[in-house]
C-alpha cells in the first residue's frame, strides 16, 4: 500500500493503490486504475473520474459534522464505493453521483450506524444520469442499523434523464435481528457481546482487508 499525503486543493492521481490523508476540502482527478483507502478524513471530497478509468474506494468516516462527497463520472468508467459511516451527534451526509458520459458502471454501497443512542444522521444520496447518455448502470445500496434510541434517515434520490439506463436503489433501516441474537445467546454469548459481533459484521463486510486493519474495533462497540 503506497502512502499519499494530500495537502493541496486539487490532486491528480494516475494508477496505483493509495491511502489518503487530507487536511482540507479536496478535489481528486482520477486517471486509469486507482484503488483508494480513505480512513477518517472528514472533509468534503470531490472526485472527477476520467474516461476509461476505474476507481475503487473503501471509505470509513467517523463523523461529528456535516459532510459532502461528489463523484463525477465520464465515459467507459467503473466506480465502486464501499463506505462505512459511524456518526456521533446530529449531522447530515450528502453523496452525489453524476454520470455525464456513456457505458459506465457506478455502485455505491453505504453502511450507517450511530455511535451513541442520542445521535441522529440524515443521509442523502443523489444519483444523476444526464440527458442523451446511454448504457450506464447505477446502483445505490444503502443500509442503516439502529442500535438503540438513535435515528437514521436515508433519502435515495435518482434523477434519470434518459431511458437507456439501468438504475436501482436498495435501502433498508433496521435494528438487530432477533433470530441472530437468539442464536448467538444460545451459543453462550452475552447480549451485548452478540450485538457487538453483529455490529462489526454489518459495517466491515463491505471493506477490504487493508482498511479493516485501520478500523479499530473499539470505535464500533455497542453502547
Amino acid at each position: 500500500m503506497n502512502k499519499l499525503l494530500l495537502v493541496e486543493n486539487i490532486n491528480n492521481i494516475k494508477d496505483g493503490d493509495y491511502e489518503l490523508n487530507y487536511q482540507k476540502n479536496t478535489i481528486l482527478n482520477i486517471t486509469n486504475k486507482v484503488n483508494l483507502n480513505d480512513y477518517n478524513n472528514n472533509y468534503n471530497l470531490k472526485i472527477n473520474i476520467d474516461n476509461k478509468s476505474i476507481l475503487n474506494i473503501d471509505k470509513v468516516s467517523l463523523i461529528n459534522k456535516d459532510l459532502n462527497v461528489i463523484i463525477n463520472i465520464k465515459d467507459d468508467t467503473i466506480f465502486n464505493l464501499n463506505w462505512v459511516i459511524i456518526n456521533t451527534g446530529k449531522n447530515k451526509v450528502h453523496l452525489e453521483v453524476n454520470m455525464t458520459g456513456n457505458n459506465s458502471n457506478a455502485k455505491a454501497r453505504v453502511r450507517i450506524i450511530n455511535k451513541t443512542n442520542d445521535s441522529n444522521l440524515d443521509f442523502v444520496i443523489n444519483g444523476v444520469i444526464a440527458k442523451k447518455t446511454y448504457d450506464n448502470e447505477l446502483l445505490e445500496d444503502i443500509k442503516g442499523l439502529i442500535i438503540g434510541n438513535d435515528t437514521i434517515k436515508i433519502s435515495p434520490n435518482m434523477d434519470v434523464f434518459t431511458s437507456e439506463v439501468m438504475a436501482n436503489h436498495l435501502v433498508t433501516i433496521g435494528s438487530f435481528n432477533k433470530d441472530e441474537l437468539f442464536y448467538l445467546n444460545s451459543q453462550g454469548l452475552s447480549n451485548d457481546l452478540a450485538k457487538n459481533l453483529l455490529l462489526r459484521s454489518f459495517i466491515s463486510n463491505i471493506l477490504n482487508e487493508n482498511i479493516k486493519e485501520q478500523l479499530k474495533m473499539e470505535v464500533i462497540n455497542y453502547e
